[in-house]
């Protein structure tokens, strides 16, 4: 696999407004070399054998059973909450209103 060239990721950071110094270039070009050849080792696997449709995953399937557990005191937690009317906690919305 061929090292990226500093010039082009020169060109691309100008394109993208990217103000990188030389070193980090430098370390860029390493790092995408070493991206682009992970991918080559990827591309070099034999899938001749492989069976897309084989789900043996779902025969070994291990849930455990559900277990029912008792429910929170509602009124303890009503009691810490600081926002409630007695019976509903009100939360303060985080995205805004629609």
């Amino acid at each position: 696999m061929e090292n990226i060239d500093k010039n082009l990721i020169g060109k691309l950071s100008g394109l993208v407004k990217l103000n990188l110094n030389d070193q980090e270039i430098k370390k860029l070009s390493v790092d995408l070399t070493d991206i682009l050849s992970s991918f080559s080792k990827l591309n070099s696997i034999n899938l001749d054998n492989f069976n897309e449709f084989d789900d043996s995953l779902k025969e070994n399937n291990q849930t455990r059973e559900d277990q029912s557990e008792p429910s929170w005191d509602k009124e303890n937690i009503l009691k810490n909450a600081p926002n409630h009317n007695g019976d509903e906690l009100f939360i303060e919305l985080v995205l805004g209103e629609e």
